[in-house]
């Protein structure tokens, strides 16, 4: 059994809890232009950046592995990234030049999700299977040591940074339910934030580290909430009859992009922070995905299947104008993420 499409499919499953570029855009592009994706289009998955401005797309990694979650560091000089490694799955690591790939662990075991950078760059937190349960775990970015964080026969996972580096915000069902908690930069000091039948997941920080925002079903759809950062002042930003999820804060902490199916197909839609809502971003006939902001907080680039498969876009918010980055029929582009 040929076991490369199921592992490509996995893994796409987990980061989406997942040629030459002819973009039109503004001849200087505030903050960072450049944007790696994963992309199919050689017949196997691999990394590629595409500078917006200079129009120009390259190759990454060149080495025949499934990647994804991918997170820049601070600097935005090397990147980390999931892949798959004779049905396991590691962590890697390449400059931004796409030379010095470098495999960080060793059997992680069949599952592992969500390597991230911590503020100053000295650590990746991730969640690992390697000791037979999903556990939290930090990798020092310097002598590649490992630390577990939790230790708990329930499922601890998406860890996410506070913007100073010294909590960690989780994931886990260790109290029957699944709900948020956060512990200190060392795994210790683990709080629980939310205390609710429904599931609440998918923590994302404030820029400025005062609030959280999440996905929770306890009215029954997904909707995203926000909290303060201890836990209070828990309040519903969206609601309705169909979902919303996955916030994204912007660079400036005043607005949220989120998605949703209130048009029929998902779609990407802004709201300001307190909820009030502003606009639907998308509308297409298919869906778009996985929105992000660039580093000014100018423009987001997204995945969309509008020309029936994946392929990568711009927008520039101000005006609503929309630049195609890739156009790769019949093959995958999917995932991007902005350079620092």
């Amino acid at each position: 059994m040929n076991v490369k499409p199921r592992l490509a499919a996995t893994i796409a499953g987990l980061c989406l809890l997942t040629v030459m570029a002819t973009v039109t855009l503004a001849r200087v592009l505030p903050g960072s232009s450049q944007l790696v994706y994963i992309s199919s289009r050689d017949g196997s998955y691999k990394l590629y950046t595409v500078d917006v401005e200079r129009q120009i797309t390259r190759l990454l990694t060149n080495r025949r592995i499934v990647p994804c979650c991918l997170s820049w560091s601070p600097d935005g000089e090397r990147l980390i990234f999931m892949a798959a490694v004779q049905n396991q799955f590691e962590l890697f690591m390449v400059s931004a030049g796409g030379n010095d790939l470098r495999q960080l662990t060793q059997d992680n075991g069949r599952r592992i999700d969500r390597p991230v950078w911590s503020p100053d760059g000295r650590q990746i937190v991730f969640v690992s299977h390697r000791d037979g349960n999903l556990e939290i775990y930090t990798l020092d970015t310097t002598d590649a040591s490992l630390r577990r964080l939790t230790d708990n026969t329930a499922l601890d996972n998406t860890p996410a940074w506070s913007p100073d580096g010294q909590e960690i915000a989780f994931v886990s069902n260790r109290d029957g339910n699944r709900d948020i908690y956060v512990m200190k930069a060392d795994g210790s000091d683990i709080r629980r934030l939310t205390d609710h039948t429904g599931a609440d997941y998918g923590p994302a920080w404030s820029p400025d580290g005062q609030r959280i925002a999440f996905n929770s079903s306890r009215t029954g759809n997904t909707q995203i909430y926000i909290m303060d950062a201890d836990g209070a002042n828990t309040q519903a930003l969206t609601s309705g009859d169909v979902p919303n999820w996955m916030p994204v804060w912007s660079p400036d902490g005043q607005h949220l992009l989120f998605l949703s199916s209130r048009r029929g197909q998902v779609g990407i839609h802004l709201m300001a922070a307190d909820g009030r809502y502003l606009r639907l971003l998308t509308n297409n006939s298919m869906n778009d995905s996985v929105p992000v902001w660039s580093p000014d907080g100018q423009f987001i680039a997204y995945a969309s299947n509008i020309s029936g498969n994946p392929e990568i876009f711009v927008m520039r918010l101000s005006d609503g104008s929309i630049n195609r980055l890739t156009d790769n029929r019949w093959f995958t582009d999917n995932i991007p993420v902005w350079r620092p």
